[in-house]
């Protein structure tokens, strides 16, 4: 599992990446899975969905302004989860 920033426009999960890496490599159709998980310390509710799809380079109708990266470095290659699968649940705690 590797963090990444992404931005999902509701068809196609877009998120940057340096060359050279492992994340790289997704420009070659790969399939993948995409998790992203969150809790509401607030409400105690907790949520997770996980997506499957193929990767491949960004296309330009799908070019999404990804938000920059917190941590340093040069992220300039955009890579594409076309996904074909989605499922998720959301979890609250007992009172």
């Amino acid at each position: 599992m590797l963090p990444v920033v992404y931005r999902f426009d509701g068809t196609v999960i877009v998120f940057r990446t340096s060359q050279g890496t492992r994340l790289a490599e997704l420009l070659n159709p790969t399939a993948v899975a995409f998790q992203v998980d969150d809790l509401d310390m607030g409400t105690r509710v907790g949520w997770t969905v996980l997506v499957q799809g193929v990767t491949g380079p960004t296309s330009e109708d799908h070019d999404l302004a990804v938000p920059a990266a917190w941590v340093p470095g040069d992220r300039s290659l955009s890579i594409q989860i076309t996904p074909h699968s989605c499922n998720g649940r959301a979890v609250a705690a007992a009172d």
